[in-house]
């Protein structure tokens, strides 16, 4: 085909120049693209192009690949290749294409790794399961956006291993209820996810990312550079994963220090709780599991959220402890070991007349040996559509759309210490999955020697969403180097070591307890004094890329 033929075109490789004729050493002007960087796109040819059916079976099977490496176990390690498709949608001519093949790639991969949204929206929209379903697809779309619009980015500028950090930085700045981190996937493989105590999840991101590409170069480009330094840092990530376990192991043998924590799980049904003629026999659960425990003499007492059922009041007029709470505490649990309950309160913050205006909170009240106040840490991040509705302030009606809602306010976290000088940062269910928030606590001073995690997960009905935010939990402990202590409704609750190691469990629907023996943190981690580094990192390449393409474009088009 002649280069003056109208009709000729050119596949684009991954630098956006086609595979055109050449004359005189130069690439006709009509077959260039902008270039960007140019020093990426000078000698890179494509390979045999995939035809389009081919093209959307990949994207569709590496998209329920990455989706299936949320599960846990053996199916982590798909999320290292399933990314590949993602790059080839990218090389595709238009960027329009690109940015299709990605969505459809963002919302396969988030509609199988998030499959269980659906049970959490059949039962507060009060929907059947297959309503549920499609009310959650578009949730499922709007998560899986980020990555149309990486593909449609890289295919635009010409750079397809732009979808790096387009990636890496969707992690951390993309609207999501519940956030995919890819280290997530990979936190059943310790080793793997040692070095978030130096960059945390974003350079666990980096790593991911980073070997998809080098793997769709190398396929599709025989261009091995890019793999085989991923390779590089993925093994020097395996070592330094390695020598942090077995070094933790050590120090907390040595360790003089020890938190004898108490964690119960009474696995109550969650429709037999909170209803006022079952409160009694819902209380002696804990008390006969408290009981079972006290022969091992812990230093406190752990109960899952929202376990003590009596609604605490106090505000303005009254003192946290100047109620009838603790009195009737005192008959109920006197155990004569520091407790920390879960519970509902009301805080009175003023009136509006005679009438009192109320903030509902979920809190985490420490309750000393003698009965006294300890103090209490309410939950600073109220759960979307859950205990808050996004819009309602501006869209009051949103609130009809969730009639189970069970809304609270932002509440004060703090630290709760025990008669020993024991230092715990409290967290409550939807805190932990909010990196930020275990960051600024074990960034203060004085830090905590441990996390005490407070959840609800008894409407789960055993799907993959407690095993999901279990892990989150162990990402959390690995981040600060700061043992995690885990008390669930119906599971799962464990004890979780400095290195991410859980060293007791109760699987979910399971009702028991158990004493556990964890040495406390040792100081702050690199991630803890430094933060999100990586993904601030990524974010700027990101935007660096598109400004250097804009100016390219424009100074070719001038």
């Amino acid at each position: 085909m002649h280069l003056s033929d109208p009709n000729a075109r050119s596949r684009p490789g991954p630098g956006g120049v086609g595979k055109g004729t050449r004359t005189a050493g130069r690439v006709p002007a009509r077959t260039q693209r902008p270039l960007g960087l140019r020093q990426h796109r000078r000698d890179l040819r494509p390979g045999p192009g995939l035809r389009r059916g081919v093209r959307v079976i990949g994207t569709l099977v590496g998209a329920a690949a990455g989706g299936a490496g949320f599960w846990g176990g053996a199916w982590g390690v798909l999320i290292l290749i399933s990314f590949v498709p993602l790059y080839h949608a990218a090389a595709t001519r238009t960027p329009r294409a690109a940015f299709l093949l990605g969505w459809t790639f963002g919302a396969v991969y988030w509609g199988v790794g998030a499959y269980w949204t659906y049970a959490p929206a059949a039962l507060l929209m009060k929907i059947s399961t297959p309503a549920a379903v499609l009310a959650s697809a578009p949730l499922v779309l709007f998560w899986g956006l980020p990555w149309g619009l990486a593909a449609g980015t890289a295919a635009w500028t010409g750079l397809p291993w732009l979808i790096v950090p387009a990636g890496v930085a969707a992690e951390a700045f993309w609207p999501q209820i519940y956030p995919s981190y890819l280290a997530v996937a990979l936190s059943d493989h310790l080793p793997a996810i040692q070095s978030l105590s130096l960059l945390g999840m974003g350079g666990v991101s980096w790593l991911v990312h980073g070997l998809n590409a080098g793997i769709f170069y190398a396929v599709s480009y025989r261009r091995f550079r890019p793999l085989l330094i991923a390779l590089v840092f993925l093994g020097a990530n395996e070592v330094f994963g390695i020598w942090s376990v077995r070094r933790i192991a050590v120090e907390d043998a040595q360790s003089r220090m020890r938190l004898r924590v108490a964690v119960l799980q009474g696995s109550v049904p969650d429709a037999e709780r909170w209803i006022p003629e079952r409160y009694g026999q819902n209380l002696a659960v804990y008390r006969q599991l408290a009981d079972s425990v006290l022969a091992e003499f812990p230093e406190l007492i752990l109960f899952p959220q929202n376990t003590y059922e009596r609604v605490w009041t106090y505000g303005k007029e009254r003192s946290p402890w100047e109620t009838d709470f603790p009195a009737a505490m005192r008959v109920e649990f006197p155990f004569r070991v520091p407790i920390i309950l879960g519970t509902r309160t009301k805080e009175i913050v003023g009136y509006r007349g005679t009438t009192a205006i109320v903030r509902r909170h979920h809190a985490a009240v420490l309750v000393r040996v003698d009965g006294g106040y300890g103090g209490h840490s309410e939950k600073l991040n109220p759960t979307p559509f859950s205990e808050w509705m996004p819009g309602a302030n501006w869209f009051p009606v949103l609130k009809d759309i969730v009639p189970a809602m069970d809304p609270i306010h932002r509440g004060h976290g703090r630290l709760l210490t025990l008669p020993n000088g024991t230092r715990l940062g409290a967290l409550i269910c939807y805190d932990a999955v909010k990196p930020w928030l275990t960051r600024r606590l074990a960034a203060s001073e004085p830090a905590p020697d441990a996390f005490v995690l407070q959840t609800s997960d008894s409407w789960a009905d055993n799907n993959q969403m407690p095993e999901q935010n279990l892990r989150i939990a162990v990402l959390r402990a690995v981040e600060t180097r700061t043992p995690v202590f885990r008390a669930a409704t119906s599971g799962i609750s464990v004890g979780i070591d400095r290195s991410g190691k859980i060293r007791k469990r109760l699987s979910f629907g399971e009702r028991g307890a158990f004493v556990v023996e964890l040495a406390p943190a040792s100081g702050r981690s690199l991630y803890a004094k430094t933060g999100n580094a990586a993904y601030f990192l990524a974010a700027a390449l990101f935007l660096l890329c598109l400004a250097g393409t804009a100016v390219a474009r424009t100074q070719e088009t001038a």
